[in-house]
């Protein structure tokens, strides 16, 4: 994911519901860790190069790809968790992630419903 490309304009005085201060946001892309965060939310990213425990949600470069996933490590090593059951644990060396930040809030912009169609109501004797 090219992190430029999906950073958002965003004022870091901008009031977001979240723990912490974001420094930037970013737009999802992807199934990865729905339901938690879908496809087009926005998430707000505090910059930090470690995290504050283990399991948290961050954003993680993993070979040249920003990944959003729950950071898991043990001596030297790394398992990267999503939130989606369809999506296979990853594992690594702590020295092959950087760390980009952790996630502390999200936007979820909901879109109209196009053509829906309601069954008729039935009849009642």
């Amino acid at each position: 994911m090219n992190l430029l490309k999906h950073m958002r304009d965003y004022d870091p005085g901008e009031r977001v519901d979240s723990p912490g201060k974001a420094d930037y946001a970013l737009t999802v892309k992807g199934d990865g860790m729905n339901p938690t965060y879908q496809d087009g939310d926005i998430i707000y990213i505090h910059e930090q190069p470690t995290l504050d425990y283990d399991g948290q949600v961050a954003v993680i470069i993993l070979e040249d790809c920003a990944t959003v996933k729950h950071v898991w490590g043990r001596e030297g090593s790394v398992m990267l968790t999503s939130d989606n059951p369809a999506c296979a644990p990853i594992y690594s060396n702590l020295d092959s992630i950087r760390i980009l930040g952790k996630v502390c809030g999200f936007t979820r912009m909901y879109r109209e419903a196009q053509d829906l169609t309601f069954p008729a109501p039935a009849a009642t004797m």
